[in-house]
């Protein structure tokens, strides 16, 4: 009983506690990411958003469509 007691705590500080730090690093890996890419796919619809309002026709005056 005592022997499998220490394999049991040998297990957990060799193996369960290094997966955990390893999740904890992943997931905030990717929710920087997540946060970073939201980022820059707001600044791309801004850009293709001005670009639809500023039409090259009604920059020189002349009557598109």
């Amino acid at each position: 009983m005592e022997t499998f007691l220490a394999v049991l705590l040998a297990l957990g500080i060799y193996v369960v506690i290094p997966i955990l730090i390893g999740l904890l690093i992943c997931t905030a890996a990717i929710l920087y990411d997540r946060r970073h890419h939201k980022v820059e796919k707001t600044k791309a619809a801004e850009e293709a958003e001005t670009m639809v309002e500023d039409t090259p026709g009604e920059k020189e005056g002349v009557k598109v469509g």
